[in-house]
């Protein structure tokens, strides 16, 4: 049951995690000059002779910002969605308690969420690492805020997904989850590069995640879906 559930929720999300990828490596061949291998046109988001990566340059913040808006359309996606098409009762009949299914849900839309903005990551970092690929320093330690930041985006799509999930108002508190995640997220932020704690910065991120996470299960198990 649970992995027919899996399954469902990895086919309707995969055009979502496609175009987000799109979006991503096209922001990823910019520095590079391989907006061709996307047959789009050049954008400028860094220019090679003066920015460093990870430190002077608009491709990592470009990253996060499309990881972000994905995050948020996929918590909607699984929650506000289903509710809307009246597919969550039919869900919740199923032999596996609710717990089982929304944890399933979650499962899923984490570990995309991870996919889109980490693999992106990844060769833009090996990019930059490669001697003679651009005209400025590099160091591994400079991605340290980047992977960072990795870890505490799940804490915008479970916002989202909260939201979606509270059977409250759709212009009145329906979206505090996702504004309070929203602020915790900048609250971790300053608290990392504001005030040089990141270590602290992603304990309380990963504390305030798993408090999202009992949070849904708590609205799941007592929400009246009827």
């Amino acid at each position: 049951m649970l992995k027919t559930l899996t399954w469902k929720e990895s086919r309707e999300l995969v055009p979502l995690v496609a175009f987000a990828l799109i979006l991503q490596f096209y922001f990823v061949a910019a520095p590079a000059d391989l907006q061709y291998l996307l047959m789009l046109s050049p954008v400028t988001l860094v220019d090679e002779r003066e920015a460093i990566p990870f430190v002077s340059d608009n491709v990592s913040s470009a990253l996060f910002a499309v990881a972000g808006l994905f995050a948020v359309a996929v918590g909607l996606w699984q929650t506000w969605w289903e509710s809307s098409r009246g597919t969550f009762q039919f869900l919740l009949h199923r032999p596996a308690g609710r717990c089982a299914i929304l944890g399933a849900k979650l499962a899923v839309g984490i570990v995309f969420c991870l996919l889109v903005v980490c693999l992106p990551l990844l060769c833009y970092s090996l990019w930059a690492a490669t001697p003679g690929k651009h005209a400025s320093p590099f160091s591994w330690s400079m991605t340290t805020w980047a992977w960072q930041l990795c870890l505490q985006l799940p804490l915008v799509y479970l916002g989202a997904f909260l939201s979606g999930l509270r059977p409250a108002r759709l212009w009145g508190s329906r979206f505090f989850p996702l504004a309070a995640s929203l602020a915790a997220l900048l609250g971790m932020e300053v608290l990392a590069l504001g005030l040089g704690l990141p270590m602290i910065a992603v304990v309380v991120g990963l504390l305030l995640e798993a408090a999202f996470v009992l949070v849904i299960l708590y609205v799941a198990v007592t929400r009246d879906y009827s």
